[in-house]
């Protein structure tokens, strides 16, 4: 952990494992390693420390960085684009990813083909053409949602689309013309015609081989990073929150991506940072990648004496306040900045507690978000409790997400309990919005 930007406190295992992986542990031309614990606990402050900290300039890196997509929507496209305008923000010079490109045209091509179908279906409708136009607004490669089943594409736009239109809008998507394979006619429109076929039957192959090509075109040139001399360099990918990335690019990234950096001309690594061993995360990381396969840095709470360690540094010498600090957070990294920093700078505002809560939620759903802010109300979580300020909602999986929240829930009360540090924050930012809320679930949690 890194107060001020300067001093590591504790890792020292996990700090040596990820530089020998950094300076070439390699397994192949390819290797993946992956940093897991859960939101929080240090795991993007280990890898920055260890890039700055570990000379990389004889491995010749090209840095690439991917996230889930920020839209409201995510789709493969974006991130395979987000991926490339990532790339572009290295360049030595001006370049392009013309493979990449050439898809995203012909995903816009299906996309606006789609859309004017779909609308001239709900035209007699006003509102739901406006449901249409919102949906496809909010993403491109609507395309990757036609052979998914039902359930499924429902699961992935019934936050963005009306509960009334979900139904209709869907089956009008996934029947669209414009997302069936096509015949291609004459010789001029031959080449486009089978790229967009390829893409409706083959998405993540496609892109993943547009990807790969476009990269190592660009790092043989020398287009990416720092002027190459005497190889092509390498490529290091990180690949972070890796759970929300997977709902779309999983099957991209461990059946295509990886395979195909693995026989490209460059080395690459992959570092991935998730709250699951990555290989827990899909039986197939072992069936299909399990040679490329460095292993997983774990990452647990600090310990004591290191939490300890971590608030004298930062300044706070009190014995009785690093007692409570030490206590209250029980070793959680992303607790222990938050609760020093309000120490050494007085009580938090408002608009800390709320940036408090969006940095402490931000990997969850809006339902898990409501979840969290009233089970903060509960000295003791249970099908028995949940019920009392969640009487809508479906206690047992309340608390089966409960449970695995590791961020949140107290990892020593002897029942399931939140955090008192986290309970205490999230009931003050609750209280910040709204008194009566506030007052409301404080008798309703006691049964009142």
């Amino acid at each position: 952990m890194e107060p001020g930007g300067n001093t590591f406190v504790g890792r020292a295992d996990s700090l040596k494992t990820l530089q020998r992986w950094l300076l070439g542990e390699a397994k192949g031309k390819t290797s993946v390693g992956s940093i897991s614990g859960s939101a929080g606990i240090g795991k993007t402050f280990l890898l920055h420390h260890a890039v700055r900290e570990t000379d990389l300039r004889a491995r010749r890196y090209t840095t690439l960085r991917v996230a889930a997509a920020t839209s409201m929507l995510p789709t493969l496209a974006r991130v395979v684009e987000n991926l490339a305008d990532s790339a572009k923000v290295l360049s030595s010079r001006s370049t392009e990813f013309p493979r990449v490109t050439e898809c995203r045209h012909a995903l816009e091509w299906m996309d606006r083909r789609a859309q004017e179908e779909v609308e001239r279906e709900v035209a007699h409708d006003t509102d739901l053409a406006k449901t249409v136009a919102e949906l496809y607004g909010l993403a491109r490669g609507l395309v990757q949602f036609v052979p998914l089943p039902y359930a499924d594409v429902v699961k992935a736009v019934t936050s963005f689309v009306a509960p009334k239109h979900v139904e209709h809008v869907v089956r009008l998507v996934q029947k669209a013309i414009a997302y069936q394979t096509e015949k291609p006619r004459g010789l001029r429109g031959r080449s486009d015609a089978r790229l967009r076929n390829r893409l409706r039957n083959q998405l993540e192959k496609t892109l993943a081989e547009a990807l790969v090509a476009d990269l190592a075109r660009a790092l043989s040139k020398g287009i990416l990073g720092p002027k190459q001399v005497e190889d092509r360099g390498r490529l290091l990918l990180i690949v972070d929150d890796y759970e929300r990335l997977s709902e779309v690019a999983g099957d991209f990234m461990l059946r295509h991506f990886v395979p195909m950096l693995a026989t490209a001309n460059f080395d690459s690594v992959v570092i991935v940072l998730g709250r699951d061993r990555l290989v827990d995360t899909h039986p197939g990381w072992r069936q299909h990648c399990q040679q490329h396969l460095l292993g997983d840095i774990a990452l647990a709470e600090l310990t004591r004496e290191e939490a300890e360690q971590y608030v004298r540094v930062r300044g706070v010498k009190d014995p009785e306040k690093v007692e409570r600090i030490v206590r209250d957070t029980a070793g959680y990294p992303f607790l222990l900045e938050s609760e020093v920093d309000d120490e050494l700078h007085g009580q938090s505002s408002a608009l800390a507690r709320e940036l408090f809560f969006e940095r402490t939620t931000q990997w969850m759903s809006p339902q898990q978000k409501r979840w969290a802010k009233r089970l903060a109300f509960l000295d003791e979580i249970s099908i028995e409790t949940i019920p009392r300020v969640l009487p809508k909602d479906d206690s047992e999986a309340v608390l089966t997400w409960f449970k695995r929240e590791a961020s949140l829930r107290a990892p020593t009360s002897e029942r399931w309990t939140m955090r008192p540090m986290i309970r205490t924050k999230i009931r003050e930012y609750v209280r910040n919005d709204s008194r009566a809320m506030h007052d409301e679930l404080t008798r309703a949690a006691q049964g009142a």
